[in-house]
């Protein structure tokens, strides 16, 4: 799968909104990582490549080289030029 990188605002709201859903009260690391991909994938971060369900029988390496992708995109979106 491949994140897109045009991200615009209604991504970000889309993502806090799937990331919630997907994370409910479980705070488990292994849960964090796959909501945090669950979520990319249902607020359409990565196009069409993929559905929420296949996370499921993702290895969980990959689950956490997507999180980390997910995590480095989003900050590079939302940190603020310093000029």
């Amino acid at each position: 799968m491949k994140l897109i990188t045009d991200l615009r605002q209604r991504h970000l709201e889309a993502w806090e909104r799937e990331f919630n859903k997907f994370r409910g009260a479980d705070k488990g690391v292994s849960t964090f990582h796959g909501s945090v991909v669950r979520a990319a994938l249902a607020a359409g971060w990565f196009g069409d490549d993929a559905d929420a369900d296949a996370v499921d029988e993702m290895t969980p390496r990959e689950v956490r080289k997507l999180s980390a992708a997910v995590d480095a995109l989003y900050t590079e979106v939302t940190t603020l030029d310093p000029n």
